[in-house]
């Protein structure tokens, strides 16, 4: 069962970073824009619009980031 589900894992993983690759800049971002919002309304309800928009920026750098090293 590990020799198939595997090598199915990582082609799979590979075609996520290719497709992810793929996306034009703005559409990256607006992802990872709407996975940071989703985030910190789970997390802490009504954050957001406490935290001035550089510090939103300065998470959504983060989230980015924390993303390509996670690919």
């Amino acid at each position: 069962m590990k020799r198939i589900l595997y090598p199915l894992l990582m082609i799979g993983w590979v075609i996520l970073i290719f497709a992810f690759s793929f996306q034009p800049a703005a559409d990256s971002s607006e992802v990872s824009s709407g996975f940071l919002r989703i985030m910190l309304e789970t997390l802490v309800p009504g954050l957001m619009e406490k935290l001035s928009a550089e510090q939103q920026d300065g998470l959504h750098f983060l989230v980015r980031k924390c993303a390509h090293f996670s690919e």
